[in-house]
């Protein structure tokens, strides 16, 4: 059998006259975004939104007399089901320069934001006497950065609660149309309900990006690569494969942080001046990254991002910033956690499984619960193809919350009750005791956005659980213990009194 190579290839559509239009690069910045964003004002007086948008232009030929001119009109907001608008003229310049830039003040912009993802059109015409080249692009209006005490959009504190994706199907390998590239996007979204997604380790699929434009799903994409750093000519390559990242995706307003350094590698500060400077240089608009699996790793990017795989099941979800990097006037964000220290099956035991799930929210609980960490992306989405020495024998990781077709595992439960847009209840336990060693059910959890969550036997009301029930009391909404299963049958069927009944049910807990 011969393997499949898979990449996706963009370019203009051959059969337009191209007369020298090439993808122009737009910076959206808001009226007063600049320094503290936790303190700007997004509104004027009257409650509109200004934005700045500079838009820069490299025309490949210069035809003479030639004029550029610029459009923008509203385009979709999948949420309200709003559709395009008509097209306004921004302004037109005489070609002067193979590269002209331009900058408008706009009024009456909506933002682009995680619940309220307003995307625009920007058309861009090269004219003479009639338009003979085009482009569209799509934006969107947002201010995001990392701030030394957590993630701003908006000017609004965020919490991302994210999860990595490989861009890998069953049997295909990466070789999967639009469609399902899309659907991976409505997947964390929609029923994961996370607000942040990482392309680990490497730039993804055009579709994936433009629907998580359309959706407000916050994305890290980052160089590729994996821990191995090469000589002087691969680490060129590196760069180059860093300026085509920026290049191909800078215009998305989905995208809040560049990863410029080779996942997990080690210290190479020569090697990743020259990563940053190109993001940089490429895209001043943007923080970059640069992911570790060390302490105290030398920091030349803005934020310092790392994989914190410390939890391991008794202890602290995670490490306080103050032990994994000195720079605490830096953001810090952590990249991975969970996934190779706790793999497991669709289909083994309820005990694994539950793990897997509680171990997901010791991590996200006491994220929350630190102000200085901006958010955690866990280790993953979903089980994966790779090589012989990483996985369980049969080159799959069994490291995703749910399984390589995208069903549910216990713990992507744990995801999907953070979310509000719909209720959400799913208990650990079959409660069949054959399920267990000696019979014993041990602890079950209920996963629910629920504000109370009442449970009966046979019909039989036994007891109302509230969120505020949780011991994880950090994150929106954490797992919630079952501690009664009989409820007051010892008192109206026994004759036991209350504090009897209470005391011999602690007991039956030990049994």
């Amino acid at each position: 059998m011969v393997p499949l190579k898979y990449e996706e290839v963009f370019g203009e559509d051959d059969s337009v006259d191209d007369s020298g239009l090439e993808e122009p690069a737009f910076n959206p910045e808001l009226e007063g975004a600049v320094g503290d964003l936790a303190k700007i004002k997004i509104k004027n007086r009257a409650g509109k939104v200004y934005a700045f948008l500079k838009s820069s232009v490299e025309l490949s030929e210069m035809p003479q007399n030639a004029k550029l001119v610029q459009y923008i009109r509203f385009k979709k907001n999948v949420n309200s089901g709003k559709g395009a608008g008509e097209w306004k003229k921004l302004g037109e310049a005489e070609v002067s320069s193979s590269s002209m830039t331009f900058k408008y003040k706009i009024e009456g912009i909506k933002l682009w934001d995680i619940e309220d993802p307003n995307l625009y059109e920007i058309k861009t015409e090269l004219v003479l006497e009639k338009p003979i080249d085009e482009l569209i692009n799509t934006i969107g209006f947002r201010e995001a950065m990392f701030l030394k005490d957590g993630f701003y959009l908006n000017g609004r504190k965020v919490k991302i609660r994210g999860l990595n994706r490989h861009q890998s199907y069953a049997y295909v390998g990466y070789a999967m149309p639009a469609s399902m590239q899309k659907r991976d996007a409505d997947i964390l979204k929609k029923e994961l309900c996370v607000n942040a997604v990482r392309t680990s380790h490497y730039p993804q699929s055009q579709y994936f990006i433009d629907r998580c434009d359309e959706l407000g799903l916050l994305v890290f994409t980052e160089m590729p690569g994996w821990q191995h750093i090469g000589d002087e000519a691969w680490k060129d390559q590196a760069v180059t494969n860093t300026r085509e990242m920026v290049l191909q995706y800078r215009n998305h307003p989905s995208i809040i942080l560049w990863g410029v350094r080779i996942n997990e590698s080690p210290d190479d500060d020569a090697f990743y001046r020259r990563t940053n400077k190109a993001a940089h240089e490429l895209d001043p608009s943007r923080q970059t990254g640069g992911v570790r699996a060390f302490r105290k790793s030398h920091l030349l990017e803005d934020v310092y991002t790392y994989n914190d795989f410390s939890h391991c099941g008794y202890n602290a979800g995670v490490e306080p910033k103050r032990n994994i990097t000195s720079r605490m006037d830096k953001p810090y964000l952590i990249t991975e956690h969970n996934g190779h220290m706790y793999p497991v099956k669709s289909f083994d035991d309820e005990e694994q499984r539950r793990n897997q799930a509680i171990r997901h929210a010791r991590v996200i609980n006491d994220m929350y619960g630190q102000e200085d960490i901006s958010g955690c992306f866990g280790w993953c989405m979903f089980d994966y193809n790779t090589h012989k020495d990483f996985g369980s024998g049969d080159k799959i990781c069994y490291h995703g919350v749910m399984d390589i077709f995208r069903n549910k595992k216990l713990a992507s439960y744990l995801y999907e009750s953070q979310g509000e847009d719909h209720p959400v209840l799913e208990v650990s336990s079959s409660m069949d005791i054959g399920e267990h060693p000696a019979s014993t059910r041990g602890i079950i959890y209920i996963f629910t956005n629920a504000d109370s969550v009442r449970m009966y036997k046979n019909d039989l009301f036994l007891k109302e659980y509230y969120g505020y029930d949780t011991e994880f009391s950090n994150m929106p909404h954490g797992p919630i213990v079952i501690d009664d299963y009989i409820g007051d049958q010892l008192i109206t069927n026994e004759g036991f009194s209350k504090k009897q009944s209470d005391l011999l049910k602690e007991i039956f807990k030990y049994v």
